[in-house]
């Protein structure tokens, strides 16, 4: 078999893999994903937004309310991970995404690992979906040559395990107490 054809078949077993592991998410991350593969943080049209929502069986209203993006003046986007509120709590979250626990994540990584381990024993099984998703961003960022968000998603995936090494003993000693 030819290289090509052996790519060709790897590709669409990968696509098949990664648009299944897209049902797992909440109807808000999966508006998220769709909007970011569109627009990526930029500002786009509210009719967009909207159709977007209906096809993912949830609301412009909603995603607003969940923290994942805003709109206004009949337009939407998503929230930079700059804006995402630091007094963020997943347990006082009362319409949890897994689009808002992977940004989180990401800040908090870039803070360092033992922070971003806190906050994933925190997350509890949200945090495989985050995962989940940091996969699907990486590919979507790298396919759009942004290189920046390409990285973040990337360093978040390539620390993963230690991240999981780390949050047990951070569990043990309660330091993932408020």
């Amino acid at each position: 078999m030819p290289v090509s054809d052996a790519l060709a078949i790897i590709n669409e077993v990968l696509d098949d893999v990664l648009h299944g592991e897209e049902s797992e998410l909440d109807s808000d991350t999966r508006f998220a994903l769709a909007w970011y593969t569109q627009h990526g943080f930029d500002t786009g049209p509210f009719g967009d937004a909207d159709s977007i929502a209906r096809a993912k069986n949830t609301a412009v209203d909603g995603v607003v309310k969940a923290g994942v993006g805003e709109a206004s003046g009949g337009k939407f986007r998503l929230f930079d991970r700059s804006e995402l509120d630091t007094r963020w709590d997943p347990a006082e979250d009362s319409r949890l995404t897994a689009w808002e626990a992977l940004q989180h994540l990401a800040v908090n990584l870039e803070q360092s690992e033992s922070q971003a381990a806190r906050l994933l024993a925190r997350l509890g099984g949200v945090g495989d979906h985050a995962r989940e998703l940091a996969y699907l961003l990486y590919m979507i960022a790298s396919d759009n040559d942004w290189s920046e968000e390409a990285d973040t998603y990337n360093s978040l995936v390539a620390t993963w395990s230690r991240l999981l090494a780390i949050r047990p003993r951070m569990t043990e000693n309660k330091l993932w107490e408020k």
